[in-house]
């Protein structure tokens, strides 16, 4: 893991003593940066130079709310010869940069996420013992995960300790394939008050998830174990009660609709379905997946808004699914739905079934207030209101929603 923490030298945000968080938008042109906008009038506050693999890659990109900045980029996307980044852990406080080696091996593995509100960050360090026969295949493996917190001066201490997981047989010569893990999740802003540890099987096709814990800062970071396994977690409350996930479709060996995209919501414990692809688009008999790309809570958790996109790209030959059979009305569906999307969706949290407003040709970018949220719309961040009345036009561009933070 290659990470890359920037921060600039100001002791707090604008978004600090306003209603509405301030918005951070990523950019490429005239050079690599992130930008922070006043949410009320769009005006610029300040602007910070970022690695042009920032750019391209916003979905590896983070910011907290003290406008902390973090980027990880996993080993397997290259980085141009001579990147300075290369191979090294970035430091930054009170605009003094520290540098250090914090590279992956093949013993240990680094997640990084920021701390949420404070200057720091954390990461999830899994620890691999392995043993292997004489042809190099992998037989055993034992493991041990840690979430450890950052200090000032770059050293890491523990946090917590996951459960232990047992001795495993790797039964395939490779133990990704068959022997449990754990990976961590926090908001996209960082960890606060709670994380999420999953324990899945990579597997050969998809992975098997297992369990998830909900770990809470409050009372020294005891677990609980969820109703739900969370797979893909997308949001979650601040007190992480209320969390989205998305169940992806299961399709593979180049088929992208063998099964029903969906996104969930476990609340106190009882999951509901906010989206299922099938029930909505009845698209069975086409290879043509429409999914949430994205799905945001409200600052009240009453309303939830997301993205409906597909995988299917402009000018594609649209083909039966692996069991499909032809079916014009069903084709003539599809057809309109791909030239609608993406499309942002605003739903009542207790009450989903029936959309409270649809916004074409979007992507939603976040909530303002929760009367009001942001999209990038042809290129640019508009305004709407809870109930899909187009609000403020701005004249700053975005190449996508994921290059839009607010904080």
């Amino acid at each position: 893991m290659r990470v890359l923490l920037l921060a600039a030298s100001f002791a707090a945000v604008l978004s600090a003593q306003t209603s509405q968080p301030s918005i951070w938008v990523l950019t490429a042109q005239p050079q690599p940066s992130i930008t922070q906008f006043d949410a009320l009038n769009f005006n610029v506050l300040r602007t910070v130079s970022v690695p042009k693999q920032a750019v391209d890659h916003p979905e590896f990109f983070s910011v907290n709310r003290n406008g902390q900045l973090l980027f990880v980029l996993p080993s397997g996307i290259q980085l141009a010869d001579g990147d300075e980044t290369t191979g090294k852990f970035w430091y930054s406080r009170n605009a003094a940069m520290v540098a250090f080696p914090r590279q992956d091996t093949d013993q240990r593995r680094r997640d990084w996420f920021l701390d949420a509100a404070a200057d720091g960050l954390y990461a999830l360090e899994s620890r691999d013992t392995k043993t292997k026969d004489a042809d190099g295949n992998e037989t055993t493996i034992t493991s041990t995960t840690q979430l450890l917190k950052g200090t000032p001066d770059g050293n890491l201490a523990t946090v917590v300790t996951l459960p232990a997981l047992p001795l495993c047989k790797c039964g395939t010569g490779a133990c990704s394939e068959t022997c449990p893990k754990w990976m961590a999740w926090a908001p996209e802003h960082g960890i606060g008050d709670f994380f999420l540890a999953t324990k899945f099987i990579e597997g050969q096709l998809q992975p098997d998830y297992q369990e998830t814990l909900l770990y809470r800062r409050a009372g020294g970071w005891r677990s609980t174990t969820l109703s739900e396994v969370m797979e893909s977690p997308v949001d979650a409350s601040a007190d992480g009660e209320i969390l989205l996930t998305a169940s992806f479709d299961s399709g593979c060996c180049g088929w992208v609709n063998e099964s029903s995209d969906q996104l969930l919501q476990l609340r106190n414990g009882k999951s509901t379905v906010i989206f299922d692809e099938f029930k909505r688009y009845d698209n069975r008999n086409y290879d043509v997946s429409f999914f949430t790309a994205d799905a945001k809570l409200s600052p009240s958790g009453a309303q939830i808004a997301y993205t409906i996109t597909t995988s299917q790209r402009p000018n594609d030959e649209i083909r039966l699914s692996a069991d499909g059979k032809d079916n014009t009305a069903e084709l003539a569906r599809v057809k309109t739905t791909i030239a609608a999307v993406p499309i942002v969706e605003i739903v009542n949290a207790a009450d989903p079934a029936r959309a409270i407003a649809t916004i074409p040709r979007a992507e939603l970018a976040g909530w303002l207030s929760e009367s009001e949220l942001l999209v990038v719309q042809d290129g640019r961040l508009v305004t709407y209101s809870a109930s899909g009345k187009k609000g403020r036009q701005s004249s700053i561009e975005a190449r996508s929603a994921a290059a839009v933070f607010l904080r």
